[in-house]
């Protein structure tokens, strides 16, 4: 406000000066306006001038800060920006302050640590604020142009007031005692871009808080199919697909992954074949303000041998113990339901017995074989951002697992002589996840989950990124034995994996 006061008696304190005084405060004027431009409060309207449709008066503009006039373009990668002070305390009309062209980058540069090199588009002042001074007070058709097309925005859309050059427009909704969180599924919106592949549609994926992709992309053409791929988990999600689907958002999978139980990839010996589904349950006019359902559904099947698993030299772990029977499961992600917090379920279940194990081990000269039938967890998530650049992004998942365990007792030619359930109960789960994003290109990120007395650290960092489709991370996984308790008979002691992950049309 102090800025804005400061602002506003350059402005008027200039009508009363000689000529030697006006251009040291014009000067002034133009430096603060250029140094402060994001503290100070100014709003801006940008726009794609038509031939046909723009001013004769604007397509070519005298300055006094050079000797050649201004030229306007007419290309579809250049835009415009003109900066302006509302009415307001001593202001009784709209001020025109000065004019940007904008120059849309076509793509990304490649290089390590590839989102570093991410497309930036080009911006050049093209009309000072000395420039606007003069045409105002000489009332040029120039200046009188530019207040009209102000003057008739902010006439024809009261209730969307222009774009703010604060880094975001103020908002009561949004909370920010500890950070910055959106009031609408933005936060979820890019967090599933940078860590899953739910294909949205585009007007979703434009809708994210903090994402300015949107003309980069545009520019540097769409793919028709997008990958994710890793030693643990292939996504696959082709346009296609989302023809069938009314709201879009399928996806197909195969992983090697135990989502509850402290099991490092391919530990457990199955492998799940799924499909993903978006189902919009109140659809509106912006989808980031929908309620929808991102919804899994797939099967489980034992792979039969450990011999995969022991062969991967990328994987640091004991040898597996635990066997799994072949099992449906189901995963459901929900957006702000009712109201409530984002809401995460998965459960998986097989039908029950112990005959004929893949893996048996020896327990007090006794041969055993351990069988877990069902998994379960639910969480609430919450997002927040530390500050309104979105670079630093957290979630926190609070919730709890359920997974059962069934003991098997075998004779020595194999046959099954007694079982019980020796485990069955619902413990306290939370994680917590970190991404940073600088300037909205993923660089790093982790996730911490300690879940029934043990920890585990998923953590990645991109290396590598091909422009505009191809993007490279280098990931660890860490999973921590027992604590502040003695291990159960059928856990390994943990363990780690290192993998490559590659990602293609994804943008990040």
């Amino acid at each position: 406000m102090i800025r804005k006061i400061i602002l506003l008696s350059l402005f008027f304190g200039i009508l009363s000066t000689n000529a030697q005084k006006l251009d040291e405060y014009l000067s002034k004027i133009d430096l603060k306006l250029r140094k402060d431009k994001d503290y100070l409060n100014l709003h801006a309207l940008t726009f794609q001038p038509e031939p046909e449709k723009t001013s004769e008066s604007l397509k070519s503009v005298p300055r006094v800060t050079k000797e050649e006039p201004f030229t306007m373009l007419f290309d579809e990668n250049v835009s415009y920006r003109v900066v302006f002070l509302k009415e307001g305390i001593g202001i009784d009309s709209v001020y025109v302050l000065y004019l940007d062209q904008i120059t849309r980058a076509a793509a990304a540069t490649e290089g390590l640590f590839g989102a570093l090199s991410a497309p930036s588009d080009d911006t050049l002042r093209v009309l000072t604020f000395t420039d606007m001074y003069k045409l105002k007070m000489n009332d040029a058709p120039q200046y009188a142009a530019l207040k009209q097309y102000i003057d008739k925005y902010l006439r024809e859309n009261e209730e969307t007031p222009p774009e703010s050059l604060l880094r975001i427009n103020p908002d009561e909704e949004i909370h920010m005692s500890l950070g910055i969180s959106s009031r609408d599924n933005a936060d979820y919106f890019n967090h599933v871009k940078v860590y899953d592949l739910t294909w949205f549609s585009d007007q979703t994926e434009k809708q994210g808080r903090g994402s300015r992709r949107g003309a980069a992309d545009a520019a540097a053409g769409k793919t028709t199919f997008k990958i994710d791929a890793s030693a643990s988990k292939i996504m696959f999600s082709h346009e296609a697909m989302n023809a069938i689907l009314e709201d879009g958002g399928a996806s197909v999978e195969l992983n090697f992954e135990e989502p509850v139980l402290h099991l490092l990839p391919w530990e457990s010996n199955t492998v799940a074949a799924a499909i993903r589904m978006l189902f919009l349950l109140s659809p509106k006019d912006k989808v980031t303000e929908s309620t929808f359902l991102n919804a899994r559904f797939g099967a489980r099947f034992p792979i039969g041998t450990t011999a995969v698993y022991d062969n991967q030299p990328w994987i640091l772990g004991d040898t597996p113990v635990m066997n799994f029977k072949p099992s449906f499961l189901a995963e459901f992600n929900f957006t702000r339901l009712m109201g409530l917090p984002f809401i995460n379920l998965y459960f998986s279940a097989s039908q029950g017995g112990q005959k004929s194990p893949d893996i048996i081990v020896t327990r007090n000269n006794q041969k055993v074989a351990y069988f877990s039938h069902a998994q379960a967890m639910m969480s609430y998530s919450f997002y927040w951002n530390t500050s309104d650049k979105m670079t630093s992004r957290f979630r926190m998942d609070v919730g709890g697992g359920y997974y059962s365990v069934t003991k098997g007792t075998y004779s020595n030619s194999g046959s099954l002589t007694s079982s019980k359930e020796v485990h069955a109960k619902f413990q306290p789960m939370v994680a917590l996840n970190f991404t940073w994003v600088p300037k909205d290109n993923p660089i790093l990120g982790g996730t911490l989950r300690v879940f029934d007395g043990r920890a585990r650290i998923n953590t990645w960092l991109a290396i590598f990124k091909i422009a505009p489709f191809h993007t490279f991370r280098l990931e660890a996984i860490y999973q921590a034995g027992a604590m502040f308790r003695k291990a159960y008979e059928w856990e390994t002691d943990g363990g780690a994996m290192v993998q490559l992950r590659y990602r293609y049309g994804l943008n990040n």
